[in-house]
């Protein structure tokens, strides 16, 4: 998707390009032609709508999947992220790995395990 809006005051046009179309740019273009959109990113001339997660990543630093879980938060959270009243982390738990459950079984005792199997079976 390609748009451009039009320009004001003797100021050039603006060209609005998704994260697709602006990638697929990129790879098509000469070293010079990937100079010349760079500049004209960097100066405004070309709006980025909807970047892919890797170009966020690549701009921010970011992990992509911390992007991806990052776009999903509701209002009320991302407020409580950005104050640091609570973590990413904290928001979206990963599962544990084999080898964490591993140390969790060996740490409880296997008995204690299949017991607690036991009662949330019946």
């Amino acid at each position: 998707m390609s748009t451009t809006f039009s320009p004001r005051d003797g100021q050039e046009a603006t060209r609005v390009l998704s994260g697709r179309a602006f990638a697929q740019l990129m790879r098509h273009a000469t070293p010079g032609g990937k100079a010349l959109l760079a500049g004209d990113w960097a100066a405004g001339r070309i709006l980025v709508e909807r970047p892919s997660r890797p170009q966020v990543h690549r701009a921010t630093g970011v992990a992509t999947h911390h992007v991806a879980l990052a776009a999903k938060i509701p209002p009320a959270q991302r407020r409580a992220l950005d104050l640091e009243a609570v973590s990413l982390k904290v928001l979206h738990p990963r599962k544990p790995s084999d080898a964490e459950l591993d140390k969790l079984v060996a740490k409880l005792g296997l008995a204690r395990i299949w017991d607690s199997l036991d009662r949330l079976t019946r």
